[in-house]
Protein backbone atom coordinates (compact mmCIF):
# COMPACT_ATOMS: atom_id res chain seq x y z
CA UNK A 1 0.00 0.00 0.00
CA UNK A 2 2.69 2.30 0.79
CA UNK A 3 4.53 1.61 -2.54
CA UNK A 4 0.95 2.25 -4.48
CA UNK A 5 1.23 5.38 -2.77
CA UNK A 6 4.11 6.22 -3.54
CA UNK A 7 2.89 5.78 -7.67
CA UNK A 8 0.32 7.93 -7.35
CA UNK A 9 3.24 10.54 -6.36
CA UNK A 10 5.14 9.79 -9.76
CA UNK A 11 4.22 12.49 -12.38
CA UNK A 12 5.14 10.33 -15.43
CA UNK A 13 3.75 12.91 -18.30
CA UNK A 14 5.96 16.08 -16.23
CA UNK A 15 8.93 13.65 -16.49
CA UNK A 16 8.14 13.08 -19.85
CA UNK A 17 7.74 16.33 -20.96
CA UNK A 18 10.55 18.00 -19.46
CA UNK A 19 13.20 15.59 -18.96
CA UNK A 20 12.46 14.02 -22.69
CA UNK A 21 10.77 16.88 -24.13
CA UNK A 22 7.47 15.00 -24.86
CA UNK A 23 9.65 12.43 -26.68
CA UNK A 24 9.32 9.95 -24.19
CA UNK A 25 6.31 7.14 -23.02
CA UNK A 26 4.89 7.11 -20.22
CA UNK A 27 4.35 3.23 -19.09
CA UNK A 28 4.02 1.00 -15.99
CA UNK A 29 5.23 -2.72 -17.36
CA UNK A 30 8.63 -3.78 -17.54
CA UNK A 31 8.55 -5.23 -21.41
CA UNK A 32 8.70 -2.18 -23.72
CA UNK A 33 6.14 -1.27 -26.11
CA UNK A 34 8.92 -2.00 -29.01
CA UNK A 35 8.20 -5.89 -28.00
CA UNK A 36 4.68 -5.49 -29.69
CA UNK A 37 2.03 -7.56 -28.52
CA UNK A 38 4.20 -8.95 -25.91
CA UNK A 39 3.47 -6.25 -23.73
CA UNK A 40 0.25 -6.54 -21.39
CA UNK A 41 -1.80 -3.45 -22.62
CA UNK A 42 -4.09 -3.60 -19.41
CA UNK A 43 -0.60 -2.45 -17.34
CA UNK A 44 -1.15 1.07 -17.05
CA UNK A 45 0.29 3.79 -14.74
CA UNK A 46 -1.73 5.31 -11.96
CA UNK A 47 -2.87 8.99 -12.46
CA UNK A 48 -0.54 11.55 -10.56
CA UNK A 49 -3.12 12.22 -7.69
CA UNK A 50 -0.96 13.12 -4.63
CA UNK A 51 -4.50 13.52 -3.05
CA UNK A 52 -5.05 9.90 -3.28
CA UNK A 53 -1.44 8.91 -2.23
CA UNK A 54 -2.29 10.88 0.52
CA UNK A 55 -5.92 8.97 1.51
CA UNK A 56 -4.12 5.97 1.65
CA UNK A 57 -1.08 6.72 3.62
CA UNK A 58 -3.61 8.40 6.52
CA UNK A 59 -5.59 5.25 6.31
CA UNK A 60 -2.47 3.47 7.00
CA UNK A 61 -1.92 6.10 10.27
CA UNK A 62 1.35 7.53 9.27
CA UNK A 63 0.35 11.28 10.49
CA UNK A 64 2.18 13.95 9.70
CA UNK A 65 4.47 15.71 11.99
CA UNK A 66 5.27 19.16 13.05
CA UNK A 67 7.78 19.10 10.56
CA UNK A 68 5.31 17.78 7.83
CA UNK A 69 7.37 14.76 7.31
CA UNK A 70 5.01 11.35 8.19
CA UNK A 71 6.05 8.68 10.74
CA UNK A 72 5.31 4.90 9.85
CA UNK A 73 5.37 2.25 12.45
CA UNK A 74 7.40 4.64 14.79
CA UNK A 75 10.20 5.76 11.78
CA UNK A 76 9.91 9.18 10.07
CA UNK A 77 9.14 8.44 6.35
CA UNK A 78 12.76 9.87 5.33
CA UNK A 79 14.13 7.67 2.50
CA UNK A 80 17.65 7.69 0.50
CA UNK A 81 17.46 6.87 -2.99
CA UNK A 82 20.29 5.78 -5.34
CA UNK A 83 20.78 7.59 -7.84
CA UNK A 84 23.60 6.52 -11.00
CA UNK A 85 25.27 8.97 -12.50
CA UNK A 86 25.17 6.78 -15.44
CA UNK A 87 21.29 6.59 -16.06
CA UNK A 88 20.59 9.28 -18.35
CA UNK A 89 18.61 12.25 -17.28
CA UNK A 90 18.46 10.58 -13.78
CA UNK A 91 19.08 13.56 -11.57
CA UNK A 92 16.03 15.77 -13.23
CA UNK A 93 13.35 13.22 -12.99
CA UNK A 94 14.79 12.41 -9.35
CA UNK A 95 14.00 16.35 -8.77
CA UNK A 96 10.12 15.93 -9.85
CA UNK A 97 9.35 12.55 -7.92
CA UNK A 98 11.38 14.32 -4.99
CA UNK A 99 8.62 17.08 -5.72
CA UNK A 100 5.23 14.47 -5.81
CA UNK A 101 6.58 12.77 -2.79
CA UNK A 102 7.04 15.90 -0.60
CA UNK A 103 3.40 16.42 -1.19
CA UNK A 104 2.54 13.02 0.62
CA UNK A 105 4.60 14.23 3.54
CA UNK A 106 7.77 11.96 2.61
CA UNK A 107 11.38 13.27 2.44
CA UNK A 108 13.81 11.83 -0.33
CA UNK A 109 17.36 12.86 -0.99
CA UNK A 110 19.54 11.83 -3.69
CA UNK A 111 22.73 9.89 -3.14
CA UNK A 112 24.38 9.77 -6.89
CA UNK A 113 27.43 7.12 -7.16
CA UNK A 114 28.94 6.15 -10.29
CA UNK A 115 26.92 2.81 -11.92
CA UNK A 116 29.73 0.41 -10.48
CA UNK A 117 29.24 1.92 -6.64
CA UNK A 118 25.86 2.35 -6.88
CA UNK A 119 24.98 -1.46 -7.82
CA UNK A 120 27.71 -2.68 -5.30
CA UNK A 121 25.26 -0.47 -2.52
CA UNK A 122 21.94 -1.60 -3.40
CA UNK A 123 23.13 -5.74 -3.10
CA UNK A 124 25.08 -5.02 0.09
CA UNK A 125 25.18 -6.70 2.45
CA UNK A 126 26.49 -10.12 0.70
CA UNK A 127 23.81 -9.74 -1.42
CA UNK A 128 21.28 -9.39 0.73
CA UNK A 129 19.70 -6.34 -0.62
CA UNK A 130 19.49 -5.07 3.07
CA UNK A 131 21.00 -1.35 3.24
CA UNK A 132 18.93 0.69 0.66
CA UNK A 133 15.90 2.27 0.82
CA UNK A 134 15.25 3.39 -2.94
CA UNK A 135 17.24 3.35 -5.87
CA UNK A 136 16.76 4.17 -9.43
CA UNK A 137 18.01 2.57 -13.09
CA UNK A 138 17.45 2.21 -16.50
CA UNK A 139 17.29 -1.42 -18.44
CA UNK A 140 17.80 -2.13 -22.16
CA UNK A 141 15.83 -4.72 -23.42
CA UNK A 142 15.04 -6.74 -26.54
CA UNK A 143 12.72 -7.40 -29.02
CA UNK A 144 11.94 -10.52 -27.14
CA UNK A 145 10.62 -10.14 -23.40
CA UNK A 146 12.50 -12.96 -21.96
CA UNK A 147 15.71 -11.10 -20.68
CA UNK A 148 13.89 -8.18 -18.88
CA UNK A 149 11.66 -10.68 -17.17
CA UNK A 150 14.47 -12.63 -16.34
CA UNK A 151 15.88 -9.63 -14.19
CA UNK A 152 13.55 -10.04 -11.55
CA UNK A 153 13.84 -13.64 -10.88
CA UNK A 154 14.81 -15.03 -7.88
CA UNK A 155 17.75 -16.44 -9.24
CA UNK A 156 19.02 -13.18 -10.31
CA UNK A 157 19.70 -12.22 -6.40
CA UNK A 158 23.41 -11.02 -6.33
CA UNK A 159 22.99 -11.14 -10.05
CA UNK A 160 20.66 -8.86 -12.72
CA UNK A 161 18.62 -7.99 -9.88
CA UNK A 162 18.69 -4.65 -8.71
CA UNK A 163 15.49 -4.60 -6.34
CA UNK A 164 16.13 -8.15 -4.44
CA UNK A 165 12.80 -8.83 -5.87
CA UNK A 166 11.78 -12.90 -5.24
CA UNK A 167 8.31 -14.49 -6.12
CA UNK A 168 8.12 -18.30 -6.49
CA UNK A 169 4.77 -18.10 -8.65
CA UNK A 170 6.61 -15.49 -11.11
CA UNK A 171 9.53 -17.95 -11.28
CA UNK A 172 7.69 -20.97 -12.27
CA UNK A 173 5.69 -18.72 -14.65
CA UNK A 174 9.08 -17.57 -16.19
CA UNK A 175 10.33 -21.40 -16.64
CA UNK A 176 7.02 -22.23 -18.52
CA UNK A 177 7.22 -18.96 -20.92
CA UNK A 178 10.68 -20.66 -21.68
CA UNK A 179 9.46 -23.85 -22.62
CA UNK A 180 6.08 -23.04 -24.05
CA UNK A 181 5.64 -24.29 -27.88
CA UNK A 182 2.42 -22.52 -28.53
CA UNK A 183 3.10 -18.82 -28.82
CA UNK A 184 -0.37 -18.04 -27.78
CA UNK A 185 0.47 -20.29 -24.51
CA UNK A 186 3.63 -18.24 -24.17
CA UNK A 187 1.71 -14.79 -24.92
CA UNK A 188 -0.81 -15.67 -22.16
CA UNK A 189 1.85 -16.14 -19.53
CA UNK A 190 3.88 -13.80 -20.50
CA UNK A 191 1.25 -11.00 -19.75
CA UNK A 192 0.47 -12.74 -16.62
CA UNK A 193 3.77 -12.43 -15.46
CA UNK A 194 3.68 -8.59 -16.12
CA UNK A 195 0.41 -8.08 -13.92
CA UNK A 196 1.34 -10.30 -10.70
CA UNK A 197 5.07 -8.11 -11.16
CA UNK A 198 2.77 -4.52 -11.52
CA UNK A 199 0.34 -5.37 -8.48
CA UNK A 200 3.53 -6.54 -6.25
CA UNK A 201 5.34 -2.89 -7.33
CA UNK A 202 8.66 -3.60 -6.63
CA UNK A 203 9.68 -1.18 -9.46
CA UNK A 204 7.36 1.92 -10.60
CA UNK A 205 8.29 1.66 -14.32
CA UNK A 206 8.33 5.23 -15.46
CA UNK A 207 9.11 5.74 -19.10
CA UNK A 208 10.77 4.14 -21.86
CA UNK A 209 12.99 6.37 -23.75
CA UNK A 210 13.15 7.75 -27.35
CA UNK A 211 15.04 5.49 -29.63
CA UNK A 212 16.14 7.63 -32.73
CA UNK A 213 17.49 6.88 -35.64
CA UNK A 214 18.60 9.36 -38.81
CA UNK A 215 19.28 8.10 -42.32
CA UNK A 216 19.98 9.40 -45.93
CA UNK A 217 16.08 8.82 -47.74
CA UNK A 218 17.85 9.59 -50.85
CA UNK A 219 19.82 6.47 -50.61
CA UNK A 220 18.22 4.30 -48.20
CA UNK A 221 14.49 2.86 -48.73
CA UNK A 222 12.27 0.58 -47.22
CA UNK A 223 13.68 0.11 -43.64
CA UNK A 224 10.77 -0.36 -41.28
CA UNK A 225 10.64 0.05 -37.56
CA UNK A 226 11.01 -3.47 -35.64
CA UNK A 227 8.76 -5.04 -34.71
CA UNK A 228 6.04 -4.14 -37.21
Amino acid sequence: QVREAFEYAMNREEIAEVVWRGDATPVASIVAPQTGVWMNPEIQPLPYDTAEGNRILDELGYTRGSDGIRAAEGHKMEYEVITPTGVQGVQRTFEIIQKGLDELGVKVTPNALDDTTAFEAILAPDNKYEKFDMAMWSWVGYLDPDFVLSVVTCAQWGGWSDTGYCNPEYDQLYLEQQQALDVNDRWNIVHEMQKIFYEDAAYSVMWYDPQFQAYRTDRFTGYNPQPP
